[in-house]
């Protein structure tokens, strides 16, 4: 079923961005008088056509891109053309009308994205906010004066209305706005974002809710405050953590409180009042795994490892790389009971295991109203958003062709597509949307590629034949064509595998 919700999703994600570029082509190769054959969204078998005047129009079973069929448009065709028939062939247009009639696909397709960003600013609304992880102290972020919790609400003046548009505001110096708590916080900075995330990729553990389970399995939220459950993840309670906890019941009515000893700080007074962070409950334990054999089971909670306190998830990596794979004492909770099992983890891929899943509980940060810019002004900030996208885009490009690991690892196909549409549409409309709209950037710039068969081909065999002034003969053109549809195949085997890869 989840499989089935993912095409579906992938479809209506895809559909409009294919679409738009082959009405590109369409529209621009009637105003030239050209005679078009088929209008296809989709290869392969046909599983709804039919034709409307001289053109045929279908929806074909591969859903993976869209071909419009020009009259006149296979220069190696043997037939001669009629004089009446000339008037509508592709072949016999100006190079200035052929040159439109290509350029027409990626075109609309940044049309597309600009009416997408444009819409979104002018709707404002609720945004998902864009809190920081927690910060390891080593993290980039964290030495340019970053903390973890940290909102991210303007950069360089503006707006955060997309996670993404933190890349498009990127400049050389960076100016960062951040709600910290109560209090608004300027960042400044010479660090680019992308450096600053991708590091914030390496160096940054999830945030968790303030949630803890009892002996028993009963949930408890955490608050500094009697009463209310304060907008605020675990780490962030710890940070200002004082001495007194208030625990709220599952129907968020206050419970109980606790109070510190001296030096005792939150972890350490959790623990002597017998509840347990939401991460250290186990959700599932893999097959064939140190865990099976030791017979831990679902919903048991993870206390100790060596005599040592775990505090959470993130203490149990630490304590598997100090033992490494000896056996190791592993102490649970299980029922309300302490039990002690012995383990012995094993070694998968330079690192130790037991085999299990976390119970964690990610903090959700909820969203922020941001106001509408207005028609003017979002149609202004539109036009930027879609120019700073195109721009670092071909930046991404250009590192591509220099073969840059990172860049050629992130490349995705359709597995990596469906999901991440599949991710945004649950997210929300505004980033599916907002994705959709970056995608169709990209859709446009890899067509403008020169490559043969692409529409940047095309256009690069147009400025052959005005160098030339005629066109390539059918031996070149036939070889230039091959070479092309040669690079394109690699290109997507490529990305396939990387999803296969990454994917299964």
């Amino acid at each position: 079923m989840e499989i089935l919700q993912k095409i579906g999703i992938f479809l209506i994600f895809l559909g409009p961005l294919v679409f738009i570029h082959e009405l590109g082509h369409f529209l621009v190769a009637r105003f030239f008088g050209v005679k078009v054959e088929k209008f296809s969204i989709g290869f392969g078998k046909s599983l709804l056509k039919f034709k409307k005047g001289d053109t045929e129009y279908k929806f074909a079973l591969i859903p993976l891109g869209g071909y419009v069929k020009m009259f006149g448009d296979d220069p190696t065709r043997a037939e001669k053309l009629t004089e009446e028939e000339k008037k509508v062939a592709f072949n016999h247009k100006s190079k200035f009308a052929r040159f439109w009639i290509v350029l027409a696909g990626p075109i609309a397709n940044f049309i597309l994205a600009y009416f997408i960003y444009s819409l979104l600013i002018l709707k404002g609304g609720a945004v998902k906010k864009f809190k920081l992880a927690e910060l390891k102290e080593t993290a980039l972020m964290s030495k340019v004066g970053f903390k973890s919790g940290d909102i991210i609400k303007k950069l360089n003046g503006d707006l955060i209305y997309t996670q993404e548009d933190i890349f498009f505001l990127d400049d050389l110096n960076n100016n960062f706005e951040v709600q910290r708590a109560n209090e608004i916080v300027n960042i400044e900075t010479s660090e680019s974002v992308e450096a600053l995330l991708e590091d914030y990729v390496q160096n940054s553990k999830y945030l968790i809710q303030a949630i803890v389970f009892n002996e028993n399995g009963n949930k408890f939220f955490l608050s500094l405050e009697e009463n209310e459950i304060l907008e605020m993840s675990l780490l962030e309670i710890e940070e200002r953590f004082t001495g007194n906890l208030y625990l709220f019941d599952n129907k968020k009515k206050y419970h109980s409180s606790l109070q510190s000893n001296t030096q005792e700080d939150m972890f350490n007074l959790l623990r002597r009042a017998r509840y347990f962070v939401n991460d250290l409950k186990v959700a599932a334990v893999m097959p064939d795994s140190a865990a099976q054999s030791a017979n831990l089971k679902i919903d048991d909670i993870l206390i100790e490892y060596n005599d040592k306190p775990l505090h959470s998830f993130y203490d149990l990596p630490i304590a598997l790389k100090e033992f490494e794979n000896n056996e190791a004492n592993l102490k649970i909770i299980r029922d309300g009971q302490e039990l002690d099992l012995k383990i012995t983890p094993k070694k998968v891929d330079e690192r130790f295991l037991i085999g299990i899943q976390s119970s964690m509980m990610l903090y959700d940060p909820g969203v922020h109203t941001l106001p509408s810019k207005g028609i003017l002004g979002s149609l202004k900030a539109g036009l930027f958003k879609t120019w700073r996208g195109i721009t670092k885009t071909f930046e991404v490009i250009m590192k591509l062709f220099s073969f840059d690991k990172k860049v050629l690892g992130s490349l995705g196909g359709p597995v990596a597509i469906a999901n991440m549409a599949s991710q945004s549409f649950h997210i929300g409309l505004e980033h599916f949307f907002s994705l959709m709209a970056i995608l169709s950037i990209n859709l446009g710039i890899f067509n403008l590629l020169p490559v043969p068969v692409l529409d940047g081909g095309h256009i690069l065999l147009l400025g052959v034949e005005t160098i030339l002034g005629k066109p390539l003969s059918e031996k070149k053109l036939m070889i230039v064509q091959q070479t092309g549809l040669f690079l394109l195949l690699s290109l997507m085997a490529f990305v396939i595998i990387n999803d296969f890869i990454r994917f299964f």
